[in-house]
């Protein structure tokens, strides 16, 4: 019987790791037109949402939680490597800077910001399809 629940433990964490490749990937389709977007704001459209607020900085902190770094902690948890680790803390620590509120920024440093959160779903695609493969491979 615990044999079945390691099987399906092993199945739902496959699972998670799907569905946030899925969104990984889903956010790498769309990031050109997000990107078009973005540059045609005015300052006036580009504040209007006061992004440095409590409830901005929850929420942003908890999509990262669900998105990446419960990932992170699974994918350091069942393999066990120094190597894995390692590279789960450095993009833990790269998304943790890259969901802090931006402040009064100018355009080059938010654009850095946007690049930022590029790498990291591009980071999390071959960290997840790696330890998917990993997975399957065990």
């Amino acid at each position: 019987m615990s044999e079945m629940a390691g099987i399906f433990d092993e199945y739902m964490i496959m699972i998670y790791c799907l569905v946030v490749l899925w969104i990984n990937l889903g956010y790498l389709h769309d990031q050109p037109e997000e990107a078009r977007g973005i540059a045609e704001l005015s300052p006036a459209e580009d504040l209007a949402i006061k992004q440095d607020s409590l409830p901005m900085l929850t929420l942003s902190l908890a999509f990262n939680f669900s998105r990446r770094w419960l990932f992170y902690m699974l994918a350091s948890i069942v393999t066990g490597s120094l190597l894995v680790k390692a590279l789960s803390v450095t993009l833990f620590a790269v998304s943790l800077h890259n969901s802090m509120p931006r402040q009064k920024t100018s355009v080059w440093k938010r654009k850095r910001k946007r690049n930022l959160g590029m790498f990291l779903a591009i980071a999390d695609a071959f960290f997840i399809t790696g330890f998917l493969i990993w997975m399957i491979w065990t």
